[in-house]
């Protein structure tokens, strides 16, 4: 149910009675087209899905009966594809997903029980598939997500204490990542930041600082370079801004 074109050939799941759900590649002709994988051996479905293209190799997460549902790599042959990390021991799963590429690098979120749902990095080997931070401190999990990357960084969404969702910034290194900013006037409030669109290098959002309500907000990366763009309705209601959509060399 996912079909997604990278390096000149599709890659894709697929039922057969012989492998169940499992990765498939073509280049659009019948000789061309075979099974790439068969991830989880036998009748069993992998369920391959969430394709995401990095600098050298196609990410995406499947599921084996011995690791559940982990992080995958692939270079479009089948010795080059195989598992990157069991993060969550066992079979229960880490389920990766918010994935952001940083050059050779990428960043996602996985779970494990030591430290809930918190920031994770690869660079497509095992040894250099690592926990970057632990931004939620203990089990709780900060649930980065919503990343969006302006130059050389990754904006994301990320709860530091409970009901406190703001945006942090990372470079794929632990002293990297860190708040950007928080515009609410009490530490344990979130300022709720949606719609996180990259705009010609800066990134817009909406955000409510408890003072204007959500308006359009800005940002290049840095504390100092975030800002409310316009208090478009004026006072604390906020005028909900949404669907950023950039084209022209503007936003709407």
């Amino acid at each position: 149910d996912q079909i997604f074109s990278w390096h000149g050939h599709v890659y894709f799941n697929a039922w057969t009675k012989e492998t169940g759900v499992e990765l498939w590649k073509s280049d659009g002709t019948p000789g061309g087209t075979a099974l790439l994988a068969d991830i989880d051996p036998g009748e069993a479905n992998s369920s391959p899905f969430a394709f995401v293209a990095g600098a050298q190799f196609l990410y995406f997460r499947a599921t084996t009966a011995a690791t559940g549902n982990e992080l995958w790599r692939t270079d479009g042959t089948a010795a080059g594809t195989f598992p990157l990390a069991d993060i969550e021991p066992g079979p229960d799963g880490s389920f990766p997903e918010g994935f952001a590429v940083l050059g050779a690098t990428m960043l996602f979120e996985a779970f494990d029980t030591l430290h809930g749902g918190e920031l994770w990095r690869t660079d497509g080997t095992p040894a250099g598939t690592t926990f970057v931070k632990d931004i939620f401190p203990g089990t709780n999990s900060a649930n980065p997500f919503s990343f969006a990357v302006v130059g050389s960084v990754a904006i994301l969404k990320a709860f530091s204490q409970t009901d406190d969702r703001e945006l942090w910034r990372s470079d794929g290194t632990p002293g990297g990542t860190f708040a950007l900013v928080d515009p609410t006037p009490f530490a344990t409030t979130g300022s709720g930041p949606s719609d996180l669109t990259d705009s010609a290098g800066t990134l817009v959002f909406a955000a409510d600082d408890g003072v204007h309500g959500f308006e359009p907000w800005k940002s290049n990366g840095s504390a100092a370079g975030t800002a409310l763009m316009l208090d478009i309705a004026p006072g604390s209601q906020g005028s909900d801004p949404s669907e950023f959509t950039v084209t022209g060399g503007r936003t709407f």
